[in-house]
């Protein structure tokens, strides 16, 4: 990379960078320690030919509007620079990075939820940028493997088993794309599991030539390890640098090795248990935040120093803004009652009424609720419509689980009868808000994080009335 000095903003933080890195000399050497076999390798690098060279110059250009071309290379050059360290002692998965053997927030189905940090440089208005925030990320959990495929398939395979139709499935849809170790052995080594075998009371051991022994025996007498689950069938593991061999063993002795993001999509469930664990109140994130700084500890990054970048980290960018006023909500009374909106709109969907409803209004308290849903199944209800109004988690989640459909105030927007409505002018409360007609638009995503199955999802919704309620 070429040489340059100059000054620029890290993420409110002040940097100052200076010569980078001299590439005339042609060759390195180093040595690489093989943690699978343990040995030290050699190695001789030759710089044939620079293929790229980034300026610093280029990247203040951008700031400053001389260019319009952004210099990817040269950021996400940085960016790398900056995870070096991190990367030794933290999951980094892209532009995140997670604290290693944390306890996760249980997703269920062998799922947990950790808790990390975002990070990132941004070239903007203000300068060069370090953007850092919390993040959260589904992992497995790193469970022995009797544990993981009971959580895994909702049920207890301790008891029952696994069919071989399930051993089958199990490989192809998760178990050969995950990493596993050996509980009882002290390397790190990682392993692929390409099938299952026998019962462990079954399967049998030649070792030295000698009589052979079953797997129960082999870890009793040799290791002093007592199987709790002989019953459940042996896993064959292998190395992928080394496909000659292969290990067999009993479910317990292996685990999921830890650091594995999920891959699957989550579910409904598991996305609003997400989102709720997750949600942090500005001031909190700000202390985050900043201990997320405090422990990186910039000033005493090696990298950071060998390439003379320091980083002001006494306090985040300050950006003015305001705080609006709460929306005052004005509901006005409908001339349709209840029994005509639900009708109305069950009838677009081919659900027809025989009968004439009965209809009944309870305060929303839970007893009461359950006692009067129980009287309406002894009558013989087919349908039970609950028409719930701002109630807690614990009357919403009551009533789903015994509820047939559920009809919220969003029927009476479906007949274009809308109840409430927001005052626009005093609510934006600026000086043009008095002429302007206003239009909101919405925009979001929806993805989910390490799938391959369903794609990432833009979208973009607008009111188109006055209300804003369409």
């Amino acid at each position: 990379m070429g040489a340059g000095n100059r000054t620029g903003k890290i993420g409110g933080f002040h940097a100052v960078f200076i010569t980078w890195v001299n590439l005339r000399k042609k060759e390195y050497q180093c040595e690489i320690n093989d943690k699978n076999t343990g040995q030290t390798n050699r190695f001789r690098f030759l710089i044939l030919n620079l293929v790229k060279i980034y300026t610093l110059k280029t990247m203040f250009d951008f700031i400053q509007n001389k260019i319009s071309i952004k210099p990817h290379g040269l950021v996400k050059s940085l960016e790398s620079l900056f995870k070096q360290t991190q990367r030794s002692d933290l999951i980094t998965i892209k532009n995140q990075s997670y604290r290693k053997h944390q306890r996760f927030d249980d997703l269920g189905d062998a799922i947990g939820l950790a808790s990390g940090f975002y990070q990132s440089i941004v070239l903007c208005e203000r300068g060069l940028t370090l953007n850092i925030n919390k993040s959260f990320v589904s992992f497995y959990q790193n469970y022995n493997l009797v544990q993981f495929l009971s959580c895994y398939m909702g049920r207890d395979i301790q008891k029952n088993g696994i069919s071989s139709k399930d051993q089958a499935l199990l490989v192809e849809k998760i178990l050969k794309f995950l990493w596993f170790i050996i509980l009882y052995q002290e390397d790190d080594c990682q392993y692929r599991l390409k099938s299952f075998g026998c019962p462990a009371n079954q399967h049998k051991y030649i070792i030295n030539g000698n009589e052979p022994l079953t797997a129960v025996n082999y870890f009793n007498d040799r290791w002093q390890i007592p199987l709790r689950y002989p019953h459940l069938p042996v896993v064959e593991l292998y190395h992928p640098n080394d496909n000659n061999r292969s290990y067999t063993l009993p479910m317990e002795l292996v685990a999921v090795d830890e650091g594995q993001p999920n891959l699957q999509a989550i579910t409904t469930e598991q996305h609003i248990e997400a989102i709720r664990k997750t949600l942090v109140h500005p001031d909190k994130c700000h202390i985050m935040i900043q201990r997320v700084v405090d422990e990186r500890r910039f000033d005493h990054d090696s990298y950071l120093q060998k390439f003379g970048i320091t980083v002001d980290v006494n306090e985040m960018l300050r950006i003015p803004g305001r705080i609006l006023p709460s929306p005052e909500i004005k509901y006005k009374l409908s001339d349709i009652n209840q029994h005509d909106i639900i009708e109305g709109v069950m009838s677009k969907h081919g659900v027809q009424f025989n009968s004439s409803p009965i209809e009944k209004y309870d305060a929303a308290i839970l007893p009461t609720m359950l006692a009067r849903m129980n009287e309406l199944k002894m009558l013989r209800c087919e349908v039970i419509i609950d028409i719930l109004d701002q109630v807690g988690d614990e009357m919403y989640n009551a009533v789903k689980q015994l509820a047939k459909i559920k009809i919220v105030k969003k029927l009476n927007i479906l007949l274009d009868d809308c109840h409430q409505l927001i005052p626009l002018v005093s609510s934006l409360n600026s000086p043009t808000s008095r002429s302007d007609v206003f239009m909101f638009f919405g925009i979001g995503y929806t993805h989910i994080a390490f799938s391959s199955e369903r794609a990432s999802i833009a979208f973009i919704c607008g009111s188109t009335d006055s209300t804003n309620s369409k």
